[in-house]
């Protein structure tokens, strides 16, 4: 029976052997000069020997290059040394790069005949899952991922990255928008699924936070995983400072290297220092204060309310001078007993005179005196050219009364 399948195997195909080369056809040429085993059929192909998993680890050792079908994986295997059995691509994508993948140059590309990278892709996404994405260099300073839009001018065309979950949706995600129409390119961050970006970077230099996106947007810095100052819109305000758990923290604020403005917090009192690194009262201030209108100290119980080093002046407002320009002596009844040319007085009622004198205001200073004892004389009202003159017996009286009485006056005028 051997005998009869070797007989009918022979007749079909012939077995040419030259020396140490084996051809294995139907016509009966001679094997390739560079073949050891030249097997040739238009309506056969070749069988790999055919191993389960099981099977192929009894073979030991393998020799480099062995070549198998693992049954157990679908998969045509080789030994490779070192590294152990490995499978060659099986996918109808790379089988005689049928128009998807192209290898031109050294360079791969799908979906591209002239790829001009090592693996260049066109018209397609690449997608990596349960892995990462790693950039290396050999040699140089630079690694980088490029987006290079070759579609015109088109306004306002955004490139991004976006981060996803469970490949669901969107959660946050990085744009470049280019802007042809202001001129004014700008970089967006979004870090949630919102559409309102929180962040933008402006391609003329200007940094923006939208508060509109999230509630009180906050530049938090820390330090040991713990707060330790911040910048934050609350509605219309601007806040800065440190954090309520950093209760050591100051806000300083530096100029040419020195810290010249100091906002510290002491058993619960805040305190400012200008030009004092540790300032001991609620404002600390080490040089001249200078305020053009007016100090108000609430009363206290302690022995001082301000405390000076030195002096507190009032500087000079002008080079003016106040000088005496109507001024006299005057009886009782009103009667001028020794008046300047320029005033004239007039008695209106008991204990009341008017003075009339070209260049009176409100920003003269008067000076009145009674001649009669226990009388007091002021000036109560003073206008345009004209002021007003009381005498009345001191407030030992009461109600105080008008009286007639001699008195002398003075009007400082300032020039």
């Amino acid at each position: 029976m051997l005998r009869s399948v070797l007989l009918s195997g022979l007749l079909f195909y012939t077995i040419p052997i030259l020396a140490q080369r084996v051809a294995v056809n139907e016509d009966g040429t001679a094997p390739a000069a560079s073949a050891a085993l030249d097997v040739k059929s238009t309506t056969k192909g070749f069988l790999w020997p055919s191993l389960t998993t099981t099977q192929r680890a009894t073979i030991f050792p393998p020799a480099n290059g062995l070549m198998l079908y693992n049954k157990t994986d679908g998969l045509l295997q080789h030994y490779f040394p070192g590294g152990g059995w490995r499978s060659f691509i099986n996918n109808d994508y790379w089988l005689g790069f049928t128009g998807t993948v192209y290898n031109a140059a050294a360079n791969i590309g799908l979906g591209t005949s002239s790829p001009l990278e090592k693996l260049h892709v066109s018209n397609g996404n690449i997608k990596i899952t349960s892995g990462d994405l790693l950039l290396g260099r050999l040699s140089g300073t630079l690694q980088k991922i490029e987006f290079d839009y070759t579609g015109g001018s088109s306004n306002n065309f955004a490139q991004g990255i976006d981060y996803r979950t469970n490949s669901a949706s969107r959660n946050a995600y990085i744009n470049f928008v280019a802007s042809t129409t202001t001129g004014e390119d700008e970089l967006r961050f979004y870090p949630s699924v919102s559409s309102t970006h929180l962040f933008n970077v402006f391609s003329k230099g200007e940094y923006r936070f939208s508060a509109s996106a999230v509630s009180g947007p906050t530049f938090q810095f820390r330090s040991n995983n713990f707060n330790i100052g911040f910048f934050q819109i609350a509605g219309d305000d601007l806040r800065m400072g440190t954090n309520s758990g950093n209760s050591v923290g100051r806000v300083v604020i530096r100029n040419a290297g020195s810290d010249n403005v100091v906002i510290s917090e002491v058993s619960g009192e805040a305190r400012m220092g200008i030009g004092v690194t540790n300032p001991i009262t609620a404002l600390h201030v080490n040089g001249d204060v200078k305020v053009l209108n007016g100090i108000t100290v609430n009363a206290r119980t302690t022995a001082a309310n301000i405390e000076l080093s030195s002096g507190l002046t009032k500087p000079l407002e002008s080079a003016a001078q106040l000088v005496p320009f109507c001024y006299g002596s005057v009886y009782a009844d009103g009667t001028a007993r020794a008046v300047t040319p320029n005033a004239t007085i007039t008695k209106t009622s008991t204990g009341f005179y008017t003075i009339d004198c070209p260049g009176i205001d409100n920003t003269c200073m008067v000076l009145v005196t009674a001649a009669e004892n226990r009388h007091l004389a002021n000036c109560f009202s003073i206008g345009t050219n004209s002021m007003s003159i009381s005498v009345f017996l001191d407030r030992s009286t009461a109600p105080p009364a008008a009286r007639d009485s001699d008195f002398c006056f003075v009007v400082y005028k300032r020039y």
